[in-house]
């Protein structure tokens, strides 16, 4: 059955304007014909896929279409690929594998094959191939060796084909990939996996394709190691780096990062193929619509269009280039768990890096034209805004970024009250900006105004709720990563000496935040939109998750902190008096620990405990505190539940000062 898909990939005038050119039709023959060589065009491979299932949807649409002079020049190109591209088998016999791969060829019975060729043997032909395979494909699922021959021939086999639901696609691949089969890759062994790759990745690009290739002819560019074609459904991949790659070793997947090629392994193909196809997937989700995801997407490609310069200096620190290599190592887990040796052991180095990729949302920066750094998402924000001030026409072409923004380049708020964005990564760093950046004034406004349902408030407060879980949860898991990984990353910087910084940041921007969610909160209670009960779930909710963040600071802000507390103090909010009074007894406790310990390390006896909790408050000499309120802050603190099992969904990044 033709492909749909790939019959849509290009445009129908694109391929009568192809029919119709002898030209164009011999120059996408010689360039299939020589793919397993450098020098080849993928978009050109492209095309050829797309025509072949192109010209199959119209035979079987009208049996006449035979009849036309588009189809007479297309038949011409068929004989001249068909007869060139074939193997000598090892007896001898020819196998034609066009007639075997093509999709054409299903949908052309005999009576149209002696009126296309005639005098035509093309049946016979075909069968006789089809015996060949077979023994082939009988020799692969009886685990017999292949020869070296059969080995080229079933690879370009399934490679063209692209029958992804072939169980022997499987078996094919547990081939390749025994190491007592010796098996040393090819242009057609490596072209074949890359051809199974987005079957295995999922149903979201499973269409897409994979080529390798020297030039990606959309664009006239060179292809620089792969990339993901931005306006078609393929990838492609520098033929001179990956026409050969070791299938036995695995030692790219020691960081998480990979920038360069000492090591041009199995691993490294397939990790930077899942990245790749990762950008097919977000290509995907913004075409549709359906996910805020694809925001982050829309955003990339509007920074790239009127500020290009920015990409290459920020590249690790976007978050489509984060999320790509995060989903990548989660495939390459599964991926070395179905075929490769020492499963168990690849698959959890895999997700280690899974993990270590998350966490650069931890401490991930951008660079401005002025050399400043900033935290990756508010730097797409701000610079996002900025641009639509000068071109306000351009978010006419950006359906995602009209809903996000006005004509001015201020962020609208509407949004947040319509759907729960904070369940994507993108989502969450773009509600952290808001929640730090929105003033209050606006959101008591729209509250009062009484244009939004209840529903729609609860949309809003969730949205900004999940912001403290999403920054704790990156602090908590920043702590098991391996910064060795990071060596090797555009946007490296030496976190591990910098944590401080980070997990300082992070306290002191919840700080901020849990000010202005206690002010929402009183807003949200005075209309008695929510009960006492829920009121107080959400605020001890924030609590928790700013205690955490207090709580991994080993080397506190003093300075900074006691200016938030005396902020906190003075405010009309009975919780910020609380929550002061019972952060000043920990804070005094940090430095108590310190001034004990003049390494600063961290250690068991600096770690924040409720014994500690407890022993601080008793034996605190704040006068401003009395006895009732010390139990009251002992339960309080005490009560809160344990929130060191909640799963991690993601992790975020801060800027360098503040």
């Amino acid at each position: 059955m033709y492909n749909e898909k790939y019959v849509k990939s290009f445009k129908e005038e694109q391929y009568i304007s192809i029919l119709n050119d002898i030209k164009q039709l011999d120059d996408i023959a010689n360039n299939y014909l020589n793919r397993y060589s450098a020098g080849v065009d993928a978009h050109k491979l492209a095309l050829k896929d797309s025509l072949d299932h192109y010209i199959a949807k119209q035979i079987s649409e009208n049996k006449n279409y035979i009849n036309t002079l588009e189809f007479k020049n297309y038949a011409n190109y068929l004989k001249k690929i068909s007869n060139q591209k074939k193997y000598i088998y090892d007896n001898g016999y020819p196998i034609y594998l066009e007639f075997s791969t093509n999709i054409v060829f299903e949908y052309l019975n005999q009576n149209m094959l002696d009126k296309i060729y005639p005098g035509n043997k093309i049946n016979s032909v075909i069968s006789k191939n089809k015996d060949m395979l077979n023994i082939m494909l009988s020799k692969i699922r009886n685990k017999q060796q292949l020869s070296f021959r059969e080995l080229q021939i079933i690879s370009d086999y399934f490679d063209n084909k692209k029958d992804l639901k072939m169980e022997d696609y499987t078996k094919y691949l547990e081939y390749i990939f025994e190491p007592k089969n010796g098996v040393k890759s090819t242009p057609q062994i490596v072209s074949a996996i890359l051809t199974y790759l987005p079957k295995f990745y999922g149903q979201e690009v499973q269409d897409s394709r994979a080529y390798l290739a020297s030039i990606d002819g959309s664009n006239n560019n060179k292809i620089h190691i792969a990339h993901s074609s931005a306006a078609f459904p393929y990838t492609c991949f520098q033929f001179d780096i990956f026409k050969n790659v070791d299938l036995t070793s695995y030692q790219s997947v020691n960081s998480s990062r990979t920038k360069t090629f000492d090591k041009n392994d199995i691993m490294l193909l397939t990790m930077i193929a899942f990245h790749e196809f990762t950008h097919q997937k977000q290509r995907n989700d913004l075409l549709s619509g359906n996910k805020f995801d694809s925001a982050a997407m829309e955003i990339n490609r509007f920074l790239r269009q009127y500020d290009s310069s920015y990409y290459n200096q920020n590249h690790d620190a976007d978050e489509i280039e984060i999320e790509a290599d995060e989903k990548s190592w989660l495939h390459c887990a599964w991926f070395a768990y179905k075929f490769m040796k020492d499963e168990k052991s690849l698959f959890s180095q895999c997700y280690d890096n899974l993990r270590d990729v998350r966490n650069r949302r931890a401490f991930s920066v951008k660079i401005d034209e002025h050399g400043l750094r900033k935290r990756y998402m508010d730097f797409d924000v701000e610079k996002t805004m900025s641009i639509i001030r000068e071109h306000p026409e351009a978010l006419k072409n950006y359906k995602n970024l009209s809903k996000i923004f006005d004509e001015k380049g201020r962020i609208k708020t509407d949004f947040l009250f319509e759907e729960t964005i904070a369940t994507t990564n993108a989502g969450r760093e773009f509600c952290n900006h808001t929640l730090n950046n929105v003033p209050m004034d606006l959101l008591r406004a729209k509250i009062n105004s009484g244009n939004y349902t209840a529903k729609q408030i609860e949309i809003l407060i969730n949205n900004f709720v999940e912001v403290p879980h999403y920054n704790a949860l990156a602090l908590r898991e920043l702590k098991n990563t391996n910064f060795n990984t990071y060596n090797q990353t555009m946007s490296n910087l030496n976190i591990s000496k910098e944590l401080e910084k980070v997990y300082n940041y992070y306290f002191l921007e919840c700080c901020h935040q849990i000010k202005k969610f206690n002010e929402l909160l009183e807003i949200v209670s005075s209309r008695n939109i929510f009960s006492k009960q829920d009121i107080d779930s959400y605020r001890s909710f924030f609590e928790n998750y700013y205690f955490e963040m207090f709580e991994n600071i080993n080397i506190p802000n003093v300075t900074s902190i006691e200016k938030v507390l005396a902020n906190f103090g003075n405010s009309n909010n009975e919780q910020l008096q609380i929550l002061a009074r019972k952060t000043k007894i920990l804070l005094q406790r940090k430095i108590t620990s310190r001034k004990s310990n003049d390494s600063f390390t961290q250690s068991p006896q600096n770690t924040i405990t409720i014994d500690s909790i407890k022993s601080a408050i008793l034996q605190s000499t704040f006068t401003t505190l009395d006895m009732q309120k010390q139990q009251d802050d002992i339960k309080s603190v005490i009560s809160s539940p344990n929130i060191a099992d909640i799963q991690v969904h993601g992790s975020i990044l801060p800027p360098e000062e503040h």
